[in-house]
């Protein structure tokens, strides 16, 4: 008898056991790490690694002398800040731009803008690894440089390290007497030039804001301007061959969108994924759209996603293409909505790879002031089935008039596989083997993580025929004094609030509708 109950009882330990490791091996770590300081910060790039994930961006501390120094910030799994790494030099000016491309599991390049006060703009590459250490520097000047008299312009926007150490980068300029052209670059694993290629028109202004390997050289996504202005004039995907020469183009009319503004793509197994705007003037009203494309340049399938802005203050900007573990993509963009108090939220969109039909969409929004901007500068999948973004949160447009500092601050948010922030944010989307429900329908919010830190994460569903502006959220201390409170703009978002300025122990998160409590949840702060 004695050896059965022992028996029984080692059986429920293992049951348990194996429960508690199949709940972690498929649980997802979420964060979202914002920097703190008085320096202005911005996270241009992550690197997703085995043990965190690697930030490149850039910071300064004193807006009228404006010396930016490189910056690589180390975070682990769990999203805390571990280190950080400063390059810089006084007599330059220097920041990172946009995202980058990396082959290699141990060494990454980033491009930044360079500016010697003469004005004299060159693009500065970066070589690091996964310690944060910069490994070596180099700076390159537009091919126009000479034709200049002295004064010079580039705006490097996209790089991309191959697996044989080699490099791709390519960069706005300015030609000595028509608008704004396009140079990319190939250079060897030790930085020098092999060749550049200029794609340039007499008329229209171009830019480049994605490249891909192809058929031994690149090809590139170019967005035309159009009479002089800088959107609206279309798109084509240029093909330079592995010695620099032009290799033909695929003109948008191929895809038929419209006026096409290619602003992500990616390459899977000789077909082409391109996403953007596919709006007649892709700045303003813009719908995004993502199309897929065979190895000819013709079109397989393209769809709309995510809603169509109805008025024309409300606009989007399309950031990033990935492929999560599921084979499914993710974009994200800015999302512009104006109104009193005017916001900038970043979006997430999941879409199937089958026809590019919308899975989900999110919001994601740092609550700091009446008028917050955000934005998402480069996207990485991770192997867990998330996604991993980084950017910065400001209050750039804040009612203060002096600006203070710090106006711009680096953030990093870990997604899980359905796009939450807070676990089980969508009662009907699937993370592993878990499925999450937010519980009754009539849950309005879900808090997380609780205990808190240095942040509460407020999850609001989108609330059938109740206008948004009407509510209120508030936290409140044991004691019934509002300590934090904010009016939710949009549903379907979420709000991250800051919790560092209140002390330890129990609060409570409620929504309110015209002064009537909607729900409430409590939640501990913990220090």
């Amino acid at each position: 008898m004695w050896f059965t109950k022992t028996k029984q009882k080692r059986s429920r330990v293992i049951l348990w056991l194996c429960f508690f490791i199949s709940f972690y091996c498929n649980a997802q770590i979420t964060f979202s790490t914002r920097s703190y300081g008085v320096i202005n910060t911005v996270y241009n790039s992550v690197q997703v690694l085995e043990d965190g994930y690697l930030t490149c961006g850039w910071t300064y501390d004193t807006v009228p002398n404006i010396n930016r120094d490189i910056l690589l910030t180390k975070f682990n799994l769990a999203g805390a800040n571990i280190e950080e790494f400063h390059y810089g030099d006084s007599s330059f000016q220097s920041f990172t731009q946009e995202n980058s491309y990396s082959a290699l599991e141990n060494l990454y390049i980033q491009q930044a803008s360079a500016f010697d006060g003469q004005p004299i703009d060159f693009t500065r590459l970066i070589w690091y690894n996964n310690m944060g250490d910069t490994l070596k520097t180099r700076d390159y000047f537009s091919p126009y440089y000479l034709e200049q008299n002295g004064m010079d312009y580039i705006r490097p926007l996209y790089s991309m390290l191959m697996p044989d150490s080699t490099i791709y980068f390519t960069a706005g300029i300015a030609a000595p007497v028509t608008f704004n052209d396009v140079c990319i670059w190939h250079l060897d694993k030790y930085g020098n030039e092999l060749w550049h290629y200029i794609y340039a028109t007499e008329a229209d202004p171009e830019t480049c804001f994605a490249m891909i390997p192809w058929q031994g050289g690149v090809m590139a996504a170019i967005y035309l301007g159009l009479d002089g202005t800088e959107y609206g004039g279309g798109g084509v995907l240029q093909i330079i061959d592995a010695n620099g020469n032009d290799g033909g183009t695929i003109d948008e009319s191929v895809w038929d969108n419209g006026s096409s503004g290619i602003l992500a793509m990616l390459l899977e197994n000789d077909y082409i994924i391109c996403a953007g705007g596919i709006a007649d003037s892709p700045d303003y009203n813009s719908k995004l759209g993502i199309w897929k494309l065979d190895s000819d340049g013709q079109l397989i399938w393209n769809s709309p996603i995510g809603d169509y802005p109805t008025a024309i203050t409300n606009s989007y900007y399309l950031r990033n293409l990935v492929k999560t573990i599921d084979g499914n993509y993710v974009v994200t963009c800015d999302f512009y909505y104006y109104s009193n108090d005017s916001h900038m939220d970043i979006k997430l969109i999941k879409a199937d790879s089958s026809d590019g039909s919308m899975m989900w969409e999110r919001y994601y929004h740092f609550v700091e002031s009446q008028s917050d901007m955000h934005h998402a500068i480069d996207l990485k999948a991770t192997p867990d089935g998330g996604v991993v973004f980084c950017g910065d949160a400001s209050d750039t447009w804040s009612q203060n008039p002096n600006l203070e500092l710090p106006a711009q601050q680096g953030w990093i948010v870990k997604l899980d596989a359905c796009g939450c922030l807070v676990p089980g944010c969508d009662e009907n989307c699937v993370v592993g083997q878990q499925e999450f429900h937010l519980g009754s329908a009539e849950t309005k919010f879900k808090i997380g993580p609780n205990p808190a830190r240095d942040y509460i994460n407020i999850y609001l569903n989108k609330i059938s025929n109740v206008q948004h502006s009407s509510l209120n959220i508030q936290v409140h201390d044991l004691a019934g004094n509002i300590v934090k409170s904010f009016a939710p703009h949009r549903g379907d978002t979420t709000y991250i609030v800051d919790t560092t300025g209140l002390a330890a122990g129990q609060y409570v998160v409620s929504l309110v509708r015209e002064g009537v409590m909607v729900q409430s949840e409590k939640i501990v702060v913990a220090r």
